[in-house]
């Protein structure tokens, strides 16, 4: 695969129970997952595609840096984060 086409999707597929939530666990486990694609994996950008009903979601997104990019889809928002820009997933 070429290097510049290199991207990863991440999709929330993913559940906290209510107990747990708001204790950071998405934020953390967001963090290390888009640490992994661009150190790791090398990749030059990350996409997040969430129901636009998970607001909780859509804040986590913006949140760690993730800008909302045009998207076809009528149920789902799509976010974009490339190396080296608007990144925040080391602090």
């Amino acid at each position: 695969c070429d290097r510049r086409q290199r991207q990863m999707c991440i999709r929330d597929r993913y559940h906290i129970y209510e107990p747990f939530r708001r204790r950071g666990y998405a934020l953390e486990a967001c963090r290390a997952i888009v640490k992994y694609g661009f150190e790791t994996l090398e990749l030059d950008k990350i996409r997040l595609c969430t129901k636009r009903s998970n607001t909780a979601s859509r804040i986590l997104a913006e949140k760690m840096g993730f800008i909302q990019v045009p998207s076809s889809c009528k149920d789902s928002i799509v976010f974009c984060m490339q190396k080296g820009y608007n990144s925040l997933y080391t602090k």
